[in-house]
């Protein structure tokens, strides 16, 4: 009893310190850049609303992570963009909806298969029968917004989720460029196809510029307008 209690210790310590570390993060980034940069500067995680379809660029998935939210960087890493729909993720999922071919025939199956086989566990999937009912999901979902359905922010579907963190991730380039941080692909990538005018999205990497010209206030002032939430 004493050993399983000391592995159940051990764990409950390891968890804290990984929440500890979390909260460091979280907050100790936005406390910098606030301090920095004013109270306007972005923040972990942070929600803004975006028009989809001014979302063209993306940038090389290793480049940024989730973790990365919020800071604020310099240089021309804005600069080293791809076309949005280079991402075959986008890809498949505006030719299932633009073009009605399956899943099947997108190559949804076959590209999750060689996902799998290389991580063993991807986007909450662990074998074929998991990508399966992911792309069930993923229909349902098309459908909905398809028939007039509200695109959820995360908080609304997950009332303990941490402000928009999981949401489609966008990072902000020098001029107020929207770059698709690779974060939500079939999310971004359905409201594209579908003509939605306005989503939910989490921030990624703010260029420095656009803070200090002001840019990423403005961006974030117009988001919440109420007729641009319509």
């Amino acid at each position: 009893m004493q050993g399983i209690k000391k592995i159940i210790d051990l764990k409950v310590l390891s968890e804290l310190k990984k929440l500890k570390r979390m909260l460091f993060a979280t907050f100790g980034r936005d406390f910098y850049n606030i301090i920095k940069y004013g109270l306007s500067a972005p923040r972990h995680s942070q929600l803004f609303y975006l028009d989809p379809r001014e979302v063209r660029q993306t940038v090389n998935s290793k480049d940024w992570r989730r973790n990365d939210t919020g800071k604020i960087e310099d240089g021309d890493w804005d600069l080293r963009v791809n076309n949005i729909n280079d991402v075959k993720k986008v890809r498949m999922v505006k030719e299932r909806i633009l073009k009605g071919l399956t899943w099947e025939e997108v190559g949804a199956y076959r590209h999750m298969q060689e996902l799998l086989e290389k991580h063993s566990f991807y986007d909450d999937c662990k074998s074929l029968d998991d990508v399966y009912l992911r792309y069930e999901r993923v229909d349902k979902i098309i459908e909905a917004l398809r028939s007039g359905g509200d695109y959820f922010k995360r908080l609304d579907i997950s009332r303990g989720n941490f402000r928009e963190s999981g949401g489609v991730y966008i990072h902000i380039g020098r001029n107020g460029e929207y770059i698709f941080g690779r974060g939500g692909c079939h999310r971004l990538a359905i409201a594209q196809a579908l003509g939605i005018k306005k989503i939910p999205a989490q921030v990624g990497v703010v260029h420095k510029i656009a803070v200090e010209n002001g840019t990423w206030r403005k961006i974030l002032q117009e988001s919440f307008k109420p007729d641009e939430l319509e």
